[in-house]
This record gives C-alpha cells, structure tokens and sequence, in this order.
C-alpha cells in the first residue's frame, strides 16, 4: 500500500505479536498518514482547524471469516482499550458508501474515527449485515473473506469535530482508490 499520497506521508506500524494472536487476522495494513502540504481539502483556515494533521489508517483482512475469526467492530474494541464512545452514527462519504463514524474519548483526549467493513465488493456499516452477507456469500459464492477498514484523527483541545471530518474526507479523497486496488470483489 503506498506510503505517499498526494500531501500525505505515511509511516507503516506493527501490531504486537499478542494482539495478532488474538485477532487471528490473515493480513494487515496500519499507517500513520501526516498531511505534508497545506490545511486539508475543505478547511478553511488554520485558526478553525488548529488539529494535527494526522490520520491513522487500519485494515484487517480475514481470506475467511469464521466463529472466532472474523473483523472485530471498533464499537466494542474501542470500549475495551479505554476510549469512551460519545457518539456514533452512519454517514455517507461520497468516495466510499455507508460508514460508521465515530465520536470517541479517553480522558482529555478525543478522537474521530470513521469505518465500515469492505465485504466481497460491498461496503457495508452495519455489523449485522456482515454477518447476513457473510451467510449469503458463503453459500452463493463460496466466500466469506473481507476487511475492517478504520480511519482514525486526533482532535486537538478545543478542535472542531467537523475539521476531523475535512481530515479524514480529505485523506479518503485520495486513499479510496488504493484501498479498491488491494481490497478484492
């Protein structure tokens, strides 16, 4: 997956061996992204989103999802690290479809997380309907592959969320076609 995009650098991380256990996933991505250039696409100045510029991309692909082996929701996992979800509601991001974005916070700090589930070429928010077309494909079509797709920004102290959502729209603008490229149909 490339590490540079239009103004954006990434930087590749590791999962710890003990969470890879645990996740029982087949393959990973997970990359610090800084905007290199100017503010986002959409902001509009740097006083009204004074935020870093960071967004955290995390895709988990399964070749087969099975009991116990399957993308695990950030809707639960969030919860069990400490983040405290504020909000959480469906939204539709023009470059993707559905997807579940998120208001979460830890102490002081805040952050806006965005994602969906990428399953045999649909992209779907809802954790129940992954399971049902998990169901559907596996009998239709002898699959139950996919991904968690998660993107992740930090909000600065004070920080607008809607300059969170020009972050993570702005990297989407140009991460949605290298996402399709590595996530199969």
């Amino acid at each position: 997956f490339p590490m540079h995009m239009a103004e954006w650098q990434g930087e590749s991380r590791r999962i710890e061996a003990q969470f890879l256990r645990a996740l029982r996933l087949s393959d990973y991505l997970l990359a610090d992204y800084l905007h290199t250039g100017a503010a986002p696409a959409g902001a509009m100045a740097a006083r009204e989103a004074p935020g870093p510029s960071a967004v955290n991309l995390y895709v988990a692909w399964y070749d087969s999802q099975r009991q116990g082996q399957a993308a695990h929701s950030p809707r639960s996992c969030l919860p069990g690290d400490g983040w405290q979800i504020e909000s959480l509601d469906v939204t539709a991001i023009p470059a993707v479809g559905p997807v579940n974005r998120a208001l979460i916070r830890k102490g002081e700090d805040a952050q806006l997380v965005y994602y969906w589930f990428a399953q045999r070429g649909r992209v779907v928010a809802n954790e129940y309907a992954v399971k049902w077309w998990m169901v559907v494909d596996s009998v239709l079509r002898n699959r139950t592959d996919g991904a968690l797709v998660r993107l992740t920004t930090p909000l600065a102290p004070g920080e607008d969320v809607s300059a969170g959502d020009r972050r993570l729209t702005a990297f989407l603008a140009v991460a949605q076609a290298p996402l399709a490229r590595h996530l199969p149909d």
